[in-house]
């Protein structure tokens, strides 16, 4: 008799298991499709790589980036396109328009070290933004810093960059990379490239 309880009892917690399953599956799966249709991302990676003058790499640092408030608010302006004002500055059009290498203390309180125009690429290579054939799915900013005209002496008074910023035409701020603080000493590359994903 105790074996026919107890398969009972083993046989309805497996069906309440089995039947629960769906249900948690079917909630977990509403929720994701409406999560993804919800949403919407700007995902951004930044590989930022620093050679010394004779062309050995010294530093190294990858990690994602994050848009600034600014940044956030000239997307939502341009996309709406109820943005007009920012149409006529062209930051709706231009795009990124340089990197910037920042000593930062804080948000208020940072030293530009040196910026370059900023090269923009569409990816993947060869998607063609006109036909959507094939179709583009992000792009590319890159810029070069040369600091082969720097005078300093390193470990006494040689900059230092903790952070990557970009800014659109007009200036405006758009992401930034907090990294690795790193001296920079005369005659070195700073090559900082920011991949974009919309997602």
């Amino acid at each position: 008799m105790k074996k026919v309880i107890q398969y009972s009892i083993i046989c309805s917690i497996a069906f309440v298991m089995f039947v629960g399953g769906f249900f948690s599956y079917s909630m977990i799966g509403q929720q994701n499709e409406n999560s993804l249709a919800q949403s919407l991302a700007l995902g951004g990676y930044g590989v930022v790589k620093a050679y010394h003058a004779d062309g050995t790499l010294f530093y190294e640092w990858e990690g994602h980036n994050a848009l600034v408030p600014r940044g956030i608010h000239v997307l939502t302006s341009c996309f709406s396109g109820v943005g007009l004002p920012f149409n006529t500055a062209n930051l709706c059009t231009g795009g990124i328009f340089r990197i910037d290498l920042t000593d930062k203390v804080n948000d208020s309180n940072f030293q530009l070290i040196d910026s370059a125009s900023s090269v923009q690429t569409i990816l993947p290579v060869g998607c063609d933004p006109g036909s959507a054939n094939p179709l583009c799915t992000g792009w590319s900013s890159r810029g070069t810093l040369d600091f082969s005209n720097l005078i300093c002496t390193p470990g006494v008074d040689c900059p230092t960059f903790n952070e990557v910023n970009t800014r659109l035409v007009g200036l405006a701020p758009f992401n930034s990379l907090d990294v690795t603080p790193q001296e920079i000493t005369p005659g070195d590359i700073i090559v900082v490239t920011i991949t974009f994903s919309p997602s």
